[in-house]
């Protein structure tokens, strides 16, 4: 992280520390690594979720989570969806 701090690192330097930490996270989750997603943001990736939802649909979220994923918030409302917490 220190080559990265200084400028003097490439993201895609970092393409295999994020490979392999996608594979280990997808042996904890026993899920294939396919299906672990990477992102810059929770927002960046929720808004993936939120568009590919029919109109209508039901979200749960946890109570006092991440800001992109609350109640009457972006992006979740705005596709007619509704939202509950727990």
């Amino acid at each position: 992280m220190q080559r990265w701090r200084v400028g003097a690192d490439l993201p895609g330097g970092l393409d295999e520390a994020v490979a392999r930490s996608r594979e280990a996270f997808a042996r904890l989750a026993g899920v294939p690594t396919g299906r672990v997603a990477i992102g810059a943001s929770v927002s960046q990736l929720i808004a993936n979720v939120a568009g590919g939802l029919p109109e209508g649909a039901r979200v749960l979220v946890a109570s006092g989570d991440f800001t992109s994923v609350r109640c009457r918030s972006f992006p979740f409302t705005d596709s007619g969806s509704s939202t509950t917490s727990c």
